[in-house]
């Protein structure tokens, strides 16, 4: 079993500026990857490109900005806890 750095460094080499995201931009095999072994700077990457869009639902639900980032903040923590669980790349917007 390679180390998790191993997949870290691979994960940012396979990665390209992303001026937009949305919960439809699927996630690459190898960031899926790095996300399961706990990698933190893979971790970082998916919070900010995946963020705003959550948070802007998150605003519409609950009506309060506050409540929308502590919404992100809890999901991310329990999405990045529960990662193992998603079996395919081009589903984690949904799974989100």
């Amino acid at each position: 079993m390679a180390p998790a750095g191993n997949f870290c460094d691979l994960f940012e080499a396979s990665t390209v500026l992303t001026l937009e995201m949305d919960f439809s931009t699927p996630l690459d095999d190898i960031t899926l990857a790095a996300l399961k072994r706990d990698c933190r700077r893979t971790q970082e990457k998916v919070y900010r490109d995946y963020s705003r869009p959550a948070w802007t639902l998150a605003l519409r639900l609950s009506g309060s900005e506050a409540n929308a980032w502590d919404a992100v903040q809890n999901g991310f923590v329990k999405a990045f806890e529960k990662i193992a669980q998603l079996e395919r790349a081009d589903r984690f917007g949904a799974w989100l």
